[in-house]
């Protein structure tokens, strides 16, 4: 196949305006993926019923959401 005919395909196959919709879903995806993993690896979820308490074997420091907020990160008025 010459190469201006594999452009000519690959132009009938792919139009321009798909690749951001492409772009979007993909990250979307991505974004999922990241939540459901970070969601069945915490201690609040039991997938077998050998440790049906994994909560309380975690550390007091524990904390399972994305974003630590420590006191000092608290406004608190003068």
């Amino acid at each position: 196949m010459s190469p201006r005919a594999a452009a000519q395909k690959a132009k009938v196959l792919i139009p321009k305006e798909v690749i951001p919709i492409v772009g979007f879903v993909g990250l979307a995806a991505a974004m999922a993926g990241y939540h459901v993993y970070h969601k069945l690896s915490g201690n609040d979820i039991v997938l077998n019923r050998k440790n049906p308490f994994p909560f309380l074997n975690s550390d007091k420091d524990f904390n399972p959401s994305y974003i630590k907020i420590t006191e000092k990160d608290v406004y608190h008025k003068p």
